[in-house]
């Protein structure tokens, strides 16, 4: 989780977190949630890259403000495999997307293993 986030809830999901994308490189993610102003940063590429580097079955989670235009939206859709989009860090579905990307994620790796076994 990267941004301000709500130590309760960070420790709830038993999640790190990261003040920004500086502080999140050597880490290793199933799944990464951030506000779309870290996705839109210039550096986000190269952090992205060394995440996904690190765990090829990474999900993400955007917090996108309802007012962003559907342009901006399609974009990084387009360039990031985005698995959601929540409307804030208090959106109803966050628990349920962290849970399904992490499910995911899992379900990925599994697939692999068991397809080099």
């Amino acid at each position: 989780m990267i941004g301000p986030w709500n130590p309760a809830f960070v420790e709830k999901w038993g999640a790190k977190s990261a003040t920004g994308l500086e502080d999140s490189v050597s880490r290793e993610y199933d799944v990464v949630v951030l506000s779309l102003a870290h996705l839109l940063e210039k550096k986000f590429e190269t952090y992205y890259n060394t995440w996904k580097g690190n765990n090829p079955f990474l999900q993400l989670i955007v917090e996108c403000p309802d007012d962003v235009p559907l342009s901006t939206v399609q974009r990084v859709n387009s360039q990031f495999p985005i698995s959601f989009f929540l409307d804030s860090r208090q959106d109803p579905q966050l628990d349920q997307a962290l849970l399904e990307c992490a499910v995911e994620a899992q379900l990925l790796q599994q697939r692999e293993t068991l397809t080099y076994m």
